[in-house]
């Protein structure tokens, strides 16, 4: 499938922990939001003995904001010194959005037609593209 292919498509990188229900991704600067249906590429074991890419669909359940820079500590500080952020070094800029995925189900790579969804037997590869 051409639009799995295409970078243009690319909303995040699947990150940490995956399970057959749920996966967490980075997410790139608003390209999603909660409530929109993602898919990812994944190798995943079949009924043969062997393994088959799948696309595996999901629903965007949650999107936290962080920024590693800018820790909770230095907030305290600020909020106790009645500081403004601009009137220090502390940095705004490294934000990244970390969005929590429930998982739908799986289809064959190669389905035209008749999308089925078949539960998820193996976790999503990290590392993985989100479209």
């Amino acid at each position: 499938m051409t639009w799995i292919a295409d970078p243009n498509n690319m909303i995040g990188t699947v990150v940490g922990n995956t399970s057959t229900d749920s996966y967490g991704f980075i997410l790139r600067s608003l390209r999603a939001k909660v409530g929109d249906i993602v898919a990812t590429m994944s190798d995943i074991p079949d009924d043969s003995k062997s393994h088959k890419n799948a696309i595996i669909w999901g629903r965007i359940v949650s999107i936290d904001r962080h920024n590693p820079f800018f820790p909770a500590e230095a907030a305290q500080e600020l909020a106790e010194q009645n500081l403004r952020l601009i009137d220090t070094v502390l940095s705004t800029s490294r934000d990244y959005l970390n969005a929590e995925v429930l998982i739908l189900g799986s289809s064959d790579e190669d389905a035209r037609e008749n999308l089925e969804l078949s539960p998820l037997t193996y976790p999503v590869q990290p590392a993985a593209r989100v479209i």
